[in-house]
């Protein structure tokens, strides 16, 4: 949550070229509204429908630099929408914060005509920036609300770290990005420190966040209904599709649309050899970007490119070559989505020693550990697949795709008690999952 709340203070102001004037939408934590006023920008105007939330902010002063203190900062007690509908301003970024589609009342901050209202009032450059929650949606209710920004929207497009949040960002303009100066930033506004705890305080981390282009938003807005205030679809769906399945079907659909998001944002990165003047003489010199980190986000984007077309070599390549620290979670996210779909179209071998070397490279990443277990298990080294798994249930307890597979694996080396555990140890935290009920009672009959 605060990984995501930072995020989307900076992100909007590192993909505008010059922002001055700011709109947030919601208070939340304020963690959102006192990052985005901690980057180069004249005004935030924060406007929420509840006085009694903002003194809330300073629980978190922590992590958000206590938005209320800091001069640039407005704030405005009023519904959200109303505002935008009545206010003469237009702003460069305008975000809204941690609403939930779920929730009483939040369809419409979702619909076209919103969208359109929110056009209206950005200026050339603006962009829109939205925190979304994929955990209580379903798919088909996510590709809604990506249809209907780009029916709206020229350029719509989501960035995901693959946890249980995204943010949407639409703009009338094509996104640039131009590394050096988000580094340059990020140094100069302290904004790594904000991002720092959740391994985000380098520009090429960021932009591997980069995960679903405008092509497959815009792909949706022509083959999906729209969310409209006269049809508001999520106000009825979204309300019975919170579970774990639903995010994890979320999830993989997001890192499948990675590669093509990489391809399309080529060609609009910025990737020059780092000037003498590029940081400034008292920031940190290992946050200054080298001439080694843009070779390897091109390498890495190219990969995604040759991986997609089925030419392992490439990626077998990749991992082989360590890269920089700096595109450290860019080789990760990347590696992750390959290794998600690459079982089942490349040669098994090549697959194996990728996805080995990967896990390797990466001990730390729960979703290579879960894929080699269940590659383990498919080939039918049940004691491998079983250590792997409980190394990856280690690093990730709560989540239920793991104890699936760790039970999968129990089934079919015979051992049904620890398969019947895993299976009671998830229904005890969700009690209507599908799958593991099912299996359960498979079992006992």
């Amino acid at each position: 949550g605060f990984s995501v709340a930072a995020a989307l203070g900076v992100l909007p102001a590192l993909l505008h070229p010059d922002p001055h004037q700011c709109l947030v939408i919601g208070c939340g934590s304020g963690i959102t509204t006192g990052t985005l006023a901690n980057m180069p920008v004249e005004r935030v105007d924060l406007v929420d429908i509840s006085a009694n939330v903002l003194p809330a902010t300073e629980c978190f002063a922590k992590w958000s630099f206590s938005p209320l203190r800091n001069p640039k900062v407005k704030t405005f007690i009023e519904d959200g929408r109303n505002y935008v509908l009545t206010t003469p301003k237009a702003y460069d970024v305008i975000t809204l914060d941690g609403f939930d589609p779920f929730q009483f009342g939040a369809n419409a901050l979702f619909t076209a005509e919103f969208f359109q209202l929110v056009r209206r009032h950005l200026t050339g450059d603006g962009l829109l920036c939205i925190w979304l929650p994929i955990s209580n949606i379903a798919l088909e209710e996510l590709q809604v609300i990506l249809g209907t920004l780009g029916h709206v929207f020229e350029y719509p497009s989501v960035f995901f770290q693959g946890t249980s949040d995204c943010l949407l960002v639409a703009a009338k303009k094509p996104l640039r990005v131009d590394l050096q100066r988000w580094q340059t930033v990020l140094i100069d506004t302290a904004g790594w420190q904000t991002l720092a705890p959740f391994g985000l305080d380098r520009a090429t981390a960021l932009l591997s966040l980069f995960a679903v282009p405008r092509s497959t938003c815009k792909a949706l807005s022509e083959h999906r209904q729209l969310n409209t205030d006269d049809r508001p679809i999520l106000e009825f769906a979204t309300a019975k599709s919170s579970s774990e399945q639903n995010l994890f079907a979320n999830k993989r659909w997001l890192l499948e649309q990675r590669p093509k998001a990489w391809r399309e944002l080529g060609d609009n990165v910025v990737i020059d050899t780092p000037r003498t003047d590029a940081v400034r003489p008292r920031a940190p010199e290992q946050l200054s970007l080298s001439a080694e980190t843009y070779r390897d986000t091109t390498k890495v984007m190219s990969a995604a490119t040759a991986a997609q077309r089925g030419k392992w070599q490439r990626v077998q390549q990749l991992v082989a070559e360590p890269g920089p620290d700096d595109t450290r979670e860019l080789r990760r996210f990347f590696l992750e989505w390959v290794c998600s779909f690459a079982m089942q179209v490349w040669p098994p071998e090549a697959y194996a020693n990728v996805l080995s070397a990967s896990v390797a490279a990466f001990p730390e990443s729960a979703e290579l550990l879960l894929l080699a277990g269940q590659r383990a298990t498919s080939i039918g080294d049940t004691k491998a697949a079983e250590q792997t798994l409980l190394r990856a249930l280690s690093l990730a307890p709560t989540r239920h795709s793991i104890r699936l597979a760790l039970a999968d694996c129990y089934r079919r080396s015979g051992n049904l008690d620890k398969a019947v555990q895993q299976y009671q140890q998830i229904l005890r935290e969700d009690p209507s999952h599908p799958w593991a009920a099912d299996w359960l009672r498979a079992i006992e009959r």
